[in-house]
């Protein structure tokens, strides 16, 4: 073998040893030959690979001069990150085993070599060349000590570790985590570096799969692993990480406070490291985001500052910078941070187009700036920068969620349902790429509510149904923290109740609804939706207490929020019904004039749909010249119902029987016809 070929410095060495010792056989030359080649290796010296093979080309068959190379070459190559002589030593290992196969130690450390390769070369063929060196030791394992076996299980675990990390696959972090549990059984005191690689293998797998109890088991894990060493700023990061996962999940501020305690431990210890200070932005900023905390957001920002000090170029620093600016802006109403985190934006992307958080943070600061102007051409805009940031990582969740609610909307402005749906795939996508998330389920089903609410869609709205009792049942813990989800499942309720006639569902709406109570009373328009839920639960049974139970929260609602045009004209609609169901004239004729006062104070705010209805109170009230100019006042505005409501409405069977309804109506269907194409 010409072992020059693979280092041509050689060509530039000639090596005589000094000594003139004459030497008893060929054996005890080439054991000095050996010395000194391992004495040159260890001083990073290549004429230590001549002295190999003048050792070798007298004893070609002694493996255990082969492994004394290999060994010499592998820890020479790490050393000086040559990944030639690491290569060469592979092959040294191979010729061992080739000429005695019964080696477990050589398999051992040939296999620990080729893991060592596949990480530095992110060469997915080697790892699994080592897997299977692993897999021949364990088979000559049966006669070797514990500390052996469980070395060898060990690094077995972590090499099915590396594949999964290149791989993706669950079931080969599985493999990983059954040989670590084979070696932890092994060791009589597990050592500190054995359980950070362990809760490695449960912080994966729950990252992987998402679920919450292997995110329990990581934190377990890295707790152990600082016991042994309370000054690993390693394991204070990961329990971070793990904490952040199970607060992902949860959205359980107390795991919040224990991830951020955690990168606090971590900093202080190591304060050094711009990517821990980078995880500490992102936990804060989505905490901030989650509960729209101005405060948590500017701490992010912070902390953003502290670990672009210490790498100023890291593209990674300057997304989670933007993001931060961009939900700061636009929940303090600056328009100054919004374009300072534009700015940030447009120089990064500017310099490196191929990073897909880059594209995500662009698409979070134009969907602020569609927030904060209420312009959807923002979040046109928004959806551009996030479909290169698909393009660029279609595994991303953060980012198909971010394009489903900039999708939503748009939507929610131009009442399309087709955006609707559009954006239901995209939240169908995030999901599976990140199950068991509280925030991206909440917001798929407020996304189905708005859709089903539209379409009047009773499947559409039983999804969404569905996906609030899956968020409400697995973070029942969290429902003190997050009052929203429990308003909008109410909310939902109740429209499920007004289209399918099903009274359960208005009870089961009024329960959610006054629960909420419980929790904020002060919580906004709770009390206009549970007069509406008591509303419509009294349209099932001819109790006027229920009728009576709505006003009251209309009057409450009223007082949370005086400018509200809605609550003003269901107020009076309500009252409307409480006349028509009194048996008592004068409590009847006092219901219908507050229900003048209150649609007439409804049109006042704005509501141009009050129009209507006021028409259809006068025709209650044989008040039809006042009828017909609010039918004439709600056909100039566009806000009439079709036709076929026009002739069967209850409320206007008084006014139809006039002469001048009547010619309004063929008026209008004249019109209605030329309009036609």
């Amino acid at each position: 073998m010409e072992y020059s070929r693979l280092f041509q410095q050689m060509n530039n060495y000639y090596f005589s040893p000094k000594s003139n010792k004459e030497f008893d056989n060929s054996e005890n030359e080439a054991i000095y030959w050996i010395e000194k080649g391992q004495k040159f290796l260890l001083q990073e010296d290549l004429q230590g690979v001549y002295c190999f093979q003048k050792a070798l080309n007298s004893n070609p068959d002694n493996t255990l001069f082969w492994n004394l190379f290999a060994l010499s070459l592998y820890e020479y190559g790490m050393t000086t990150e040559d990944d030639k002589s690491l290569h060469f030593a592979s092959k040294c290992f191979r010729k061992s085993t080739l000429l005695n196969p019964d080696q477990f130690d050589v398999y051992l450390q040939w296999g620990s070599l080729l893991t060592e390769i596949g990480l530095l070369k992110k060469d997915l063929p080697s790892l699994q060349k080592a897997k299977e060196l692993y897999q021949k030791a364990i088979k000559l394992s049966e006669d070797e000590t514990k500390d052996k076996k469980a070395d060898l299980f060990w690094q077995y675990g972590l090499v099915w570790l590396y594949i999964a990390q290149e791989s993706g696959e669950a079931v080969d972090i599985r493999l990983a985590l059954e040989a670590l549990k084979k070696s932890e059984n092994l060791q009589k005191s597990p050592s500190h570096d054995f359980w950070i690689d362990k809760g490695m293998a449960y912080l994966q797998m729950a990252l992987l799969i998402n679920e919450t109890p292997l995110f329990k088991e990581a934190i377990a894990i890295f707790e152990r692993a600082i016991e042994t060493d309370p000054e690993s700023a390693l394991a204070f990061n990961f329990l971070a990480e793990s904490y952040t996962g199970l607060y992902i999940n949860t959205m359980d501020e107390r795991h919040y406070n224990q991830a951020s305690k955690a990168y606090s431990n971590s900093v202080k210890i190591d304060a050094n490291q711009p990517n821990i200070w980078l995880e500490w932005a992102r936990l804060i900023c989505e905490s901030g985001k989650l509960n729209n905390d101005s405060k948590k957001l500017r701490l992010s920002i912070e902390k953003c500052i502290k670990a672009s000090s210490f790498d100023k170029e890291n593209l990674d620093v300057i997304a989670q910078w933007t993001e931060a600016l961009s939900l700061l802006g636009v929940s303090t109403n600056r328009l100054d941070l919004l374009l300072e985190a534009e700015e940030k934006i447009i120089e990064a992307t500017e310099k490196e187009d191929g990073n897909p958080d880059l594209w995500y943070a662009y698409g979070i600061c134009l969907t602020s700036f569609g927030k904060y102007y209420d312009e959807t051409e923002f979040f046109e805009l928004a959806i551009e920068k996030l479909q290169c940031g698909v393009s660029l990582n279609r595994t991303n969740a953060e980012i198909w969620q971010a394009l489903a609610y900039a999708h939503t909307q748009i939507a929610d402005v131009t009442e399309d349902p087709d955006l609707f749906e559009r954006a239901g795939k995209f939240y169908r996508r995030a999901i599976d790429l990140k199950p068991c998330c509280p925030s991206l389920n909440f917001e798929y089903a407020l996304n189905l509510s708005k859709h089903g609410e539209l379409t009047l869609d009773q499947e559409i709205l039983d999804e969404a149904l569905l996906q609030y009792e899956r968020t409400i049942q697995d973070q029942k813990e969290s429902l003190l923290q997050h009052p929203e989800w429990l308003f909008h499942y109410g909310c939902t309720l109740d429209l499920m109740g007004e289209i399918s006639e099903e009274k359960s569902y208005c009870i089961r709406s009024t329960e959610i609804l006054l629960h909420i109570l419980l929790i904020d009373p002060d919580y906004p328009k709770v009390y206009y939706h549970l007069a509406l839920a008591f509303s419509h639960l009294a349209e099932y049974s001819s109790d006027t207490h229920l009728i009576e139970r709505a006003l009251s929260y209309f009057q409450l609602a009223a007082s949370q929020d005086s400018e509200d045009n809605m609550v003003f004209l269901d107020w009076g609609l309500c009252l409307v019904h409480l006349a028509q169901q009194s048996i008592d004239s004068p409590k009847a004729t006092q219901a219908y004039v507050e229900a003048e006062q209150k649609m007439i104070k409804s049109g006042q705010l704005g509501n141009i749909h009050a129009y209507y209805h006021l028409a259809c109170l006068y025709s209650l009230l044989e008040r039809y010249q006042e009828a017909m100019n609010f039918i004439y006042k709600a056909d100039s505005n566009n806000v009439l119902p079709p036709i076929e409501e026009l002739v069967t409405d209850d409320w206007l069977e008084n006014l139809r029987h006039t002469e001048s309804f009547e010619d309004f109506l063929i008026n209008l269907e004249s019109k209605k016809q030329k309009e036609l194409p």
